[in-house]
Order: C-alpha cells, then structure tokens, then sequence
C-alpha cells in the first residue's frame, strides 16, 4: 500500500447483472426532465427494467485525436439528503476536456426515478454497470476508471467484482465501511437495514409532502456541513440541491440510506478483494473522518491512500491538491494517460 500523510493544507460473484437494455441512441429532450440538469453536458435515462438512472456523458471535442483506446472516467455522487451529479463537478469539469467522462444519478436521486423504487445495495450496483455497458456500447471499450462518493463506494465495488474486466480503477473518495468500530463479517446478500422503521416510515400519511416541507436552504446548509466538515457551499449548489430533494418521491431513497438499507455489513471485506488498483482519499473532519478500520486490515499493496486535511469532500475543498493526487494515481497505472487527465493550464 502507499499511504501518504495529511496537507497542512472473482467475476460474477456478486450476482449482479447489467440490464442488458439497448441504452438509448441519443440524450431526452429537455421536456421530458423535471429538474434542469446538474452538470453542462448531455444527460439521457438509463433503463434498468422499470426504475431509471440518469447519466451525463462528455466527450472531448475530436475524439478521433486521442487515442481510441481512451479510458473513460465514471463519476458516481454521494449518498445523501441532495445528492446528484452536482457532487461531482469539480472532477467533472477537469476531466471533460480531455477524456471521455460520464456522471451517473443513482435511482432514487436528482433526475432518475423516483417514487417506492426498491433502493437496495444491488440496484445500485446494477446502475453502475448499466451505464458502463452504456458506454462499451458507444465504442469505448476500455475498462473505466470510477471515481465513488462516500456510501456509493460500496455499491461501485459490487459493480467492480461483478464484471472485473470492466473495471480499470477504482478510486473512494470518503468510502464508507472502514469505521473502526465496524467489525463485522462480510454479507453481499445482507443490509444493515431496519426494515421495521423504514416500513413504519413509508407507511406514515402524507410522508412525501412532509419531507419536502423539511427541505428548504438553511435545512440543506446545515446537513451538508454536518456531513462534509465545510463551512460555506456555493449558493447555487444549495439551491440545486434544494430542487432535487423537493421532487416528488425523494424521500423513499433517502428513507432507505437513513435506515441502513444501503449499507452492506462487511464491506471492508469487498473491498480487500477487489482485483483492481485502488485509491482511497479522505480527510480528517466530518462524519466521514474515521478511518481506523484500514490500519486494522492491512490495505493490499495495490491501494494507494491520501489523507487531505480537509472535511469529507476534499475534492470541493482543495481541488487542486486532489486533482494532482488522483492524477499521480492514473500516472502510477502504467498507461500513459498523465496527459490525458491533466489540469487545467
């Protein structure tokens, strides 16, 4: 493992399968979205055999100029009251000039769908998967290189055992499951769910309506500080997330992550098997600060891990630094691809 200190400043194994749904020719039109997109770049629904994840997909321009062999870069957002793929800019916007890169909305989040979608850990995965077969059916057949947020590390990891080949890198930003308190045995077919407070929950009346008179701006401020460690967010980053948490239906996915329907007990476990190189970055403020659980297992020598001195988003606090961080991580893979993800001048 190469670990650096704080800035000052088998496949199939997981049962996953992708939908095998043709993915759609060309991105929706405008109308049929009911919130404006979180990032500037296409965005079409994914389908995953009833619910729908969003994805947003950049290329550069004159592709044909780069090589054909490219690795495209997936960017899955974070779990939590307002995530959507706005949770990603930072990342999104350094990449898209040079690389392809794709965005998903998970369902249950911003623009998928929304309502009693049956949010567990393996519709997740089976998310991930759809919009990288998504992208293999646009010719780009390289294997991908995921960048997951907090909880969606979990499920970016059953996608990655369950189709390897697939999968170039995986890097975990803030990856849940490697609290030192979390001891416990490895069950892919398991939640930590309580299925009795989450039925309670779903069954109170008018509990959509509730939860959308529960989100307004200093609500959204308040929580995201909570979980991040920062102490200002761009307005329109507030404001956008404000907008997802208010469509109709938001609340049953945040229901499920509140319950513990989408954590997996163990999951330490999975990621230790995990075939491709790894990187983990994190910082030392917020909920997600506590990562003892990694000297407790010995991380492979294939993982590399950075710790910021930052909050839980790293990324939104000290870009550049990240950036470069994660770079050095593409570069150490051997594929020459320093270029084709380097900053902006």
């Amino acid at each position: 493992m190469t670990s650096r200190h704080p800035d000052p400043n088998p496949e199939g194994s997981s049962g996953i399968r992708a939908s095998g749904t043709p993915a759609l020719d060309h991105p929706d039109p405008p109308d049929h979205w009911t919130l404006p997109p979180a990032l500037d770049a296409g965005r079409r629904r994914l389908s995953l055999g009833g619910p729908y994840a969003a994805l947003y997909e950049s290329r550069p321009p004159g592709l044909s100029r780069f090589d054909s062999n490219a690795h495209p870069l997936l960017l899955i957002h974070g779990v939590h009251l307002t995530a959507s793929a706005a949770d990603a800019a930072p990342l999104f916007v350094r990449c898209a000039a040079n690389r392809p890169v794709l965005a998903v909305e998970l369902p249950g989040f911003a623009s998928s769908s929304r309502g009693h979608v049956p949010c567990t850990p393996e519709l997740m995965a089976a998310a991930i998967l759809r919009a990288v077969e998504h992208v293999r059916m646009q010719g780009l057949r390289s294997p991908v290189d995921v960048v997951a947020m907090t909880l969606s590390c979990e499920f970016a990891a059953r996608a990655a055992m369950a189709r390897p080949h697939w999968f170039r890198s995986i890097a975990m930003i803030s990856p849940t499951g490697l609290e030192g308190g979390r001891v416990e045995p490895y069950d892919a077919e398991a939640t930590a769910g309580l299925p009795l407070m989450r039925g309670l929950l779903e069954r109170l009346p008018f509990v959509d309506p509730l939860f959308r008179l529960f989100i307004h701006p200093s609500t959204v401020r308040s929580l995201l500080r909570r979980l991040s460690g920062l102490d200002r967010f761009d307005r329109a980053f507030v404001e956008y997330g404000v907008a997802a948490a208010r469509r109709a239906g938001a609340c049953h996915a945040s229901l499920s992550a509140f319950t513990g329907a989408l954590r997996t007990p163990g999951v330490v476990e999975l990621y230790a098997r995990l075939p491709q190189p790894v990187w983990i970055a994190h910082g030392v403020r917020g909920l997600s600060a506590d990562y003892e659980g990694l000297a407790r297992i010995g991380p492979p020598s294939h993982w590399t891990v950075d710790v910021f001195g930052t909050g839980a988003w790293p990324h939104f606090e000290a870009p550049e630094l990240v950036f470069s961080r994660y770079e050095a991580f593409i570069a150490s893979l051997g594929a020459g691809l320093r270029a084709s993800i380097r900053p902006e001048p």
